[in-house]
């Protein structure tokens, strides 16, 4: 493999290398940011949502028949159709749940990591597929002393598309990775032939033997830095060539002079 061959796979190398470490950063920290922003306007709105459900049916905890006339009212009223409401007592006990209509069958929920969170924080969030209905939700919880008012977004349905990314973002930097790398490309390519040149150059030029081979250097910074380097380095050369010529002339002349010198006593 030629020289300059290796030293641009190595370039070609460490510049997709480098791109795709800089285009995988800038992702993950824009994904994370984006989610972020998605999920805490998610969250706002269900806690708007929650509090509606406080107001209208705070008055009445205890009748099962009126927080369920309530709630299906309230169903009617919010977008989408894939929202499940859950009223749950200070002690874990569901005294409503939209979807279920045997309570007596569901385990305690103060251990749920929603309901754990929002105990500490009012609110609190998880994702997880439910155990009462086998369907993975997005669930939002916030406690209004002395219950527990639980929102769950079905996550395949809604919560993922709400919480999901800009596609056009991810697109874009997509398209930015690879033109970065294209113009790197072209840029190290030059610069490339320009260094590989240069060290083609010191190899020869340090076994101290006249350098015979011609070099064409790229039209760039380098590449004139480098022919000047080698303009120098030829003249240095001629000019060392024509003193060992000198001194070879000089070193004949007295060479005959002596022996012109030795004739002339034997004589």
């Amino acid at each position: 493999m030629k020289l300059s061959e290796l030293y641009n796979k190595k370039w070609i190398l460490f510049i997709i290398c480098f791109s795709l470490s800089a285009t995988l950063l800038l992702f993950l920290i824009e994904y994370s940011h984006e989610r972020k922003i998605r999920t805490d306007s998610l969250n706002k709105e269900l806690s708007h949502y929650t509090e509606w459900i406080n107001n209208r049916i705070s008055r009445n905890l205890n009748d099962h028949n009126f927080l369920k006339t309530e709630i299906d009212s309230i169903l009617t009223l919010l977008p989408g159709d894939s929202l499940r409401i859950s009223i749950i007592d200070s002690t874990g006990v569901v005294i409503y749940d939209s979807e279920v209509g045997d309570l007596s069958g569901l385990e305690n929920h103060l251990n749920r990591p929603e309901i754990r969170e929002a105990d500490k924080n009012e609110s609190g969030t998880d994702i997880r597929v439910s155990a009462s209905t086998q369907v993975k939700y997005y669930y939002f919880a916030r406690y209004f002393k002395p219950v527990y008012i639980r929102i769950s977004l079905r996550y395949e349905m809604s919560a993922r598309q709400m919480l999901q990314p800009d596609r056009f973002f991810l697109a874009l930097i997509i398209i930015l990775f690879l033109v970065s790398l294209v113009i790197f490309a072209i840029v190290t390519d030059k610069y490339g032939k320009s260094v590989t040149l240069l060290k083609a150059f010191a190899e020869q030029a340090s076994g101290n033997t006249p350098v015979r081979s011609r070099f064409e250097f790229p039209a760039n910074e380098l590449g004139q830095v480098g022919q000047e380097i080698i303009d120098i380095y030829q003249k240095l050369n001629d000019a060392k060539e024509e003193l060992l010529s000198e001194k070879e002339k000089l070193i004949w002349h007295l060479n005959l002079l002596e022996e012109g010198i030795a004739i002339y006593s034997k004589d």
